[in-house]
């Protein structure tokens, strides 16, 4: 926004949001992560002192989960070869 133009001559309802609730897009994927770092009992209070202590556990929750997750995939895959033959 250009400072040479006065405040009174800005229209806000372009620039502010409309008040109330609006649905924010792809907003259950942060939730849903959120949910599965919570499964995680150290990470459901804040009993770290470090910052870096608390971004490390959460590191190796996330590896964790991807690993059962790429897991579960590979044995589905398996499966389904070995009911092939």
């Amino acid at each position: 926004m250009p400072n040479d133009i006065p405040p009174d001559q800005i229209d806000w309802s372009r620039i502010a949001p409309s008040p109330g609730f609006h649905v924010v897009p792809r907003r259950w994927v942060v939730e849903r992560t959120f949910a599965w770092l919570a499964h995680n009992r150290r990470l459901s209070k804040d009993y770290e002192r470090l910052c870096a202590t608390s971004e490390a556990w959460i590191c190796l929750a996330m590896i964790r989960l991807m690993l059962r997750l790429m897991l579960r995939l590979m044995l589905r895959l398996m499966l389904r070869r070995l009911a092939r033959f």
